[in-house]
C-alpha cells in the first residue's frame, strides 16, 4: 500500500500485465457507498469458489446478508486456514456495489495480488486470505 497526500491509495490489480492499474482511495470508496443503502443480495447472485487451499473446490454462497464475514472461526465463511485471523475480512452489498474491507488481520487481505485495507470487488477478482485463494462470482 502507498500513501499519497495522507490518503491510503488502494491498487485493483490488472487483469493483464499490459492493463492500467486503478487506483482508489479510502474515500473513494466512501463516497461511493455514501447513501447508499445495504441491501440483501438475491439468492444465488455471488459467491466464492476457493481455487488454492485447503477448501480447494469449495463454493460458498454469499447470500441473505448484507454483510458476510470471513474468517478462521465465527464467521459466516469458516475456513481451514491458520493464517487466517480469527476475523479476517468482510463484504458488504451496496445497491450496484459490492465493498471488500479487512478487518485488521494479521496477514492481511490481497484483491488481485494487491493489498487492501477496503476497496470494490467484482466477478472475476481474486480474494487472498492467509495461504487460500478465492474467485468472486457475481451476478452474470
Amino acid at each position: 500500500m502507498d500513501q499519497i497526500d495522507d490518503k491510503t491509495v488502494l491498487l485493483t490489480g490488472a487483469k493483464q500485465a499490459d492493463e492500467m492499474q486503478v487506483i482508489w482511495s479510502k474515500a473513494d470508496v466512501v463516497r461511493a457507498i455514501s447513501g447508499k443503502t445495504k441491501i440483501v443480495p438475491p439468492e444465488k447472485a455471488y459467491s466464492l469458489k476457493v481455487i488454492e487451499g485447503a477448501d480447494r473446490g469449495k463454493v460458498f454462497p454469499l447470500e441473505r446478508k448484507e454483510r458476510f464475514c470471513i474468517g478462521r472461526s465465527g464467521g459466516d465463511l469458516v475456513i481451514k486456514d491458520p493464517k487466517i485471523s480469527k476475523v479476517h475480512c468482510v463484504i458488504e452489498f451496496y445497491d450496484g456495489i459490492v465493498v471488500i474491507k479487512d478487518m485488521n488481520s494479521t496477514n492481511g487481505t490481497l484483491l488481485n495480488q494487491m493489498v487492501l485495507a477496503e476497496d470494490f470487488i467484482k466477478d472475476g477478482d481474486r480474494l487472498q486470505v492467509g495461504n487460500t485463494t478465492l474467485v468472486f462470482q457475481g451476478n452474470k
